[in-house]
């Protein structure tokens, strides 16, 4: 009976974070574990803290191919990225979205554009 009052009151404890969302935090990608990338609205510092194997140097080539080439259409666009190849594109496609937000829909399913 103690272990159920002690999720009983777990789960009340944290109704309230369920109910007003996330805060601002990030969304989670596929397996919860990482948070979801905005390739056309954050900057180096999350490309090169939220994905796997991008360096800053990779990082800001990113931010610097859209400056110069605009809004990224699909997630395969980024192998013209200087230092980003598919090996990358391939282990981060799930955690990285294109659309208005990082809630946007169909873009954290694994699809490469």
């Amino acid at each position: 009976m103690k272990t159920y009052a002690k999720i009983l009151s777990t789960c009340l404890l944290l109704a309230p974070m369920c109910a007003f969302g996330t805060g601002g935090a990030k969304p989670l990608g596929a397996g919860g574990g990482k948070p979801v990338v905005n390739i056309n609205q954050d900057g180096a510092q999350e490309f090169h803290q939220d994905l796997k194997d991008v360096t800053k140097p990779i990082a800001a080539n990113i931010v610097q191919y859209r400056a110069k080439h605009g809004k990224f259409t699909s997630k395969s666009q980024l192998l013209n990225v200087p230092g980003f190849g598919r090996q990358k594109l391939n282990i981060n496609k799930n955690y990285m979205v294109m659309g208005p937000g990082p809630w946007a829909e169909n873009q954290g399913n694994g699809k490469t554009s």
